[in-house]
């Protein structure tokens, strides 16, 4: 349901988002105002960026940066769902070709690398949070995207941020009375069996009893979702491919 739900309220423009609903319907039965912290992990948390990734996009080598960039489970997914006829009209080359001519536009910033994902994953799709699943909430603050601050972040070279460290160290050098409280543990994470099994099960129910889908292989889903309801084990192992055949369904 929290995937249906998102994929409407986002216009099916992202394949994230859905964890977010049930904080989203907390704050909106609960607060008028909110503050959201959209841009801060690409504009001084250095979000993405690598060592290598900072050296491609600063000698300019478009072709292996959208490469780099398409190293995506979503191709193997797709490939796997869609009807050939389909698939063939969204193939790898276009996607390429497309964020090819996207990145040129970015090679000239202080930070290429960071303006690519600035401009594209965090107005395309991370705004798709504050401004469409908090989109009832009279105001939502987003104080990364102050315009002062906005211009001195953007300003910064990459090579003050790939180490990751300038987002923390300023945080704790404003407020040193709370340096002792621990930032979260990047690497914490919880069994996930469960919840994917019971997704897969939800999704097998309400896919067989709808009317089989005209773009995505039939042939290739509808026995996996039997199988879904047969096998705990095999229903937890379809999270590579379950949400995006709900939202290719819709």
């Amino acid at each position: 349901r929290a995937e249906c739900r998102k994929n409407l309220l986002t216009s099916l423009c992202s394949d994230e988002h859905a964890w977010y609903l049930v904080a989203a319907d907390h704050l909106t039965r609960r607060f008028r105002v909110v503050y959201d912290g959209i841009g801060g992990d690409i504009l001084s948390a250095g979000l993405f960026l690598t060592p290598r990734r900072v050296r491609l996009f600063e000698s300019g080598r478009t072709e292996e940066i959208a490469e780099d960039l398409l190293q995506d489970p979503n191709g193997a997914a797709l490939k796997a769902l869609l009807v050939p006829g389909t698939f063939g009209k969204l193939g790898r080359e276009l996607a390429v070709s497309r964020l090819r001519s996207e990145i040129e536009k970015h090679l000239g910033a202080p930070n290429p690398a960071g303006s690519f994902f600035f401009w594209n994953r965090t107005r395309r799709e991370i705004a798709l949070v504050p401004y469409g699943l908090l989109g009832s909430l009279p105001q939502v603050f987003a104080p990364y995207l102050d315009h002062d601050l906005y211009d001195f972040l953007a300003s910064l070279p990459a090579a003050m941020l790939v180490d990751h460290a300038f987002h923390h160290d300023a945080i704790l050098r404003a407020y040193p009375r709370y340096a002792h409280i621990p930032f979260e543990d990047k690497q914490a994470a919880a069994d996930a069996f469960d919840c994917k099994a019971r997704f897969a099960r939800a999704l097998a129910r309400h896919l067989l009893a709808a009317r089989p889908s005209r773009i995505m292989r039939n042939g290739y889903l509808r026995p996996r979702l039997l199988a879904c309801l047969l096998s705990r084990r095999f229903s937890a192992s379809t999270g590579w491919y379950a949400p995006l055949a709900l939202y290719l369904h819709q």
